[in-house]
């Protein structure tokens, strides 16, 4: 009978705009009666409604998150499970209604207006890939362990002959790729002064040395080594949290924090 009593008022929302109980204030009321941009202060579920007739037959189709910092319109229908959004990707409509997993009186998971977080400039890889006519800072790969190198286009193709081998995650190298019209993965290596070729079918090589692993930047550097190169795409702002792992195993890491200011050390887990 919940589940049904919701979805009613979902429906009900969507058609008159707003309703209202004895318990609020009529400027309240008012208010929430329209649509107002909010930031959100963190993750939420969303729930995909699909409205349906008769009323009992609509049912939820899908479960979303909406991320921290996002920027919606919302609309406040004065019930359980009454917070709507109206735009982006959960644009509440005739058809589907997208309701925030949210009590009624609970307002703590956004902030009115729109807020945008400043982000701090990073030394930051110029692309995700690398390009054929310049060379770009290179790194192996965060989960891989070696890249095999070789001293001809055909023996890279073939992975024959190897004559050097980079197994450090945090060395610095570069790379590029031989033309514009190329169709295979080989890849040439300038390391150590000198160039090598390189068979990349198992994207080994990155333009960066750190990214963003569930919100969380991860590395074999810390954020205050020069070296560090930030995935392109990624940012950095206040209270960003940089894991920097100590060994291979990827068990041992020490945790920074962005203050807005430094990086701030912080404990190492083991």
């Amino acid at each position: 009978m919940k589940k049904h009593r919701f979805l009613i008022i979902i429906l009900m929302v969507l058609t008159i705009g707003s309703l209202s109980i004895s318990t609020e204030t009529a400027s309240a009321k008012s208010y929430w009666a329209h649509n107002h941009w909010v930031t959100l202060k963190r993750n939420v579920k969303v729930s995909k409604i699909k409205i349906s007739y008769p009323l009992y037959k609509s049912h939820s189709v899908a479960t979303y998150t909406a991320k921290k910092g996002s920027h919606y319109l919302v609309r406040h229908n004065s019930y359980n499970y009454g917070w709507l959004l109206y735009s982006g990707k959960f644009h509440s409509n005739s058809k589907y209604a997208y309701a925030v997993a949210a009590n009624e009186s609970d307002s703590s998971w956004f902030k009115m207006g729109i807020h945008k977080a400043n982000q701090y400039k990073f030394r930051t890889a110029a692309s995700t890939d690398f390009f054929y006519d310049s060379w770009e800072p290179a790194y192996l790969d965060y989960f891989k362990d070696k890249f095999d190198l070789y001293n001809s286009h055909s023996d890279a193709k073939k992975e024959e002959n190897v004559v050097n081998s980079i197994d450090s995650n945090t060395d610095k190298f570069s790379a590029k790729w031989l033309s514009k019209t190329q169709y295979d993965d080989v890849i040439l290596i300038k390391y150590h002064s000198k160039t090598y070729y390189g068979n990349d079918k198992h994207h080994a090589i990155r333009p960066y040395s750190a990214f963003k692993d569930g919100g969380v930047v991860a590395s074999f550097l810390k954020p205050t080594d020069k070296k560090s190169i930030l995935k392109h795409g990624n940012h950095i702002y206040k209270g960003t949290q940089w894991a920097y792992y100590t060994d291979s195993t990827r068990d041992h890491y020490t945790l920074y924090k962005f203050n807005g200011k430094k990086w701030i050390k912080g404990h190492s887990y083991r």
